[in-house]
């Protein structure tokens, strides 16, 4: 499985690591923290196979260098409960969805293994809390997240591909930045 990944500003990305820490440390967590090279992140898109990662790489690197620093608030703090992932939601604007349908446009002949809900027209910008939880772990987190999360003024500043692995349960296990 492939994600492509638009990343946080520093001050952001901190403040997401410390929650992410804290979850673990308290044992309700999905253990993002401990996931090699993973960086808080808004998901454009999976894919669940690439056939020609070579070309794929080619298009995200020719796309990223039209990428625009874009500022978002993110005060939305809310659960997908079918796949138990506690998120946060940055402000949706123009500039973020044109971005996104832009980044579809570009990766058009991957649209086979596109996951669905990542698509233009049904895709929620979020960054994961925590995720592949059960129905009681989410409401753990989602107790200890409402205590927590402050809003904050954030931005998005590059963007990446990573080869992820997973458990049964969808939990990130393993992750290897491509690009």
């Amino acid at each position: 499985m492939y994600a492509v990944d638009l990343f946080l500003d520093e001050k952001s990305s901190e403040y997401i690591k410390s929650i992410w820490k804290e979850l673990s440390k308290n044992k309700i967590g999905s253990g993002l923290d401990n996931v090699k090279l993973l960086e808080p992140h808004i998901t454009l898109a999976i894919y669940d196979e690439i056939d020609d990662l070579g070309d794929f790489i080619k298009r995200l690197k020719n796309f990223s260098k039209g990428l625009k620093s874009m500022k978002s608030r993110f005060d939305i703090l809310g659960s997908f409960p079918t796949t138990g992932t506690c998120l946060i939601s940055p402000m949706i604007t123009e500039e973020i969805l044109s971005m996104h349908r832009d980044f579809y446009k570009v990766m058009k002949d991957y649209d086979y293994s596109a996951r669905e809900f990542y698509k233009p027209e049904r895709w929620n910008p979020h960054c994961s809390l925590a995720s592949g939880l059960s129905l009681e772990e989410l409401k753990k987190v989602l107790d200890y997240a409402l205590n927590v999360f402050v809003p904050f003024e954030g931005a998005f500043y590059g963007i990446g591909l990573y080869d992820l692995k997973t458990d049964k349960l969808g939990k990130v296990i393993k992750s290897k930045r491509l690009f």
